[in-house]
């Protein structure tokens, strides 16, 4: 199959569809009529007009005209939705790679002791057959072992009965 790589600056250009304004600029600016609509027809004293609806009505299209505006570019609305995005970011990690579990680079004395015990345990073990994996005959007692190995293979070891 046949890749060609399109340049950067080719997906990152706009439509302009009436003069500097591009789709969503006309979205966001038709939108105030549609929800102007929505409080006229379902606030109360429905298909009257009231003064408090007014008011609604003109903080709705000032809202949604300004996030229509460019800065630097970018839409008003893309500005809040990356800024949003930065602050409902986690900022808490479970995962800590300097960890004495995980840290590799440095083994101490007791990983290295360690390492020896899991040999010893390894050539003790011995791989599952089929036959034990069933589900009538698989005994809740068996000290199971799991090693994984790479491209997500996953190992399974009983302990032999001594």
């Amino acid at each position: 199959m046949k890749h060609i790589n399109i340049p950067a600056q080719i997906t990152t250009v706009e439509d302009r569809i009436v003069g500097d304004l591009s789709l969503t600029q006309l979205g966001l600016m038709v939108l105030p009529i549609f929800t102007s609509f929505a409080f006229y027809a379902g606030l109360p004293t429905p298909m009257k007009l009231n003064p408090y609806k007014l008011i609604i009505d003109i903080f709705n299209c000032l809202i949604f005209f300004s996030l229509s505006l460019r800065l630097k570019g970018k839409l008003v609305l893309f500005w809040l939705i990356m800024l949003s995005q930065y602050h409902l970011r986690p900022k808490l990690y479970l995962f800590n790679k300097n960890s004495s579990r995980a840290n590799l680079n440095q083994p101490s004395k007791t990983v290295e002791i360690e390492n020896k015990v899991i040999a010893k345990k390894a050539k003790a073990l011995k791989p599952l057959n089929k036959k034990q994996l069933k589900a009538d005959k698989f005994d809740l007692k068996l000290n199971l072992n799991f090693i994984e190995a790479k491209k997500g293979k996953l190992y399974v070891y009983v302990n032999q009965p001594k």
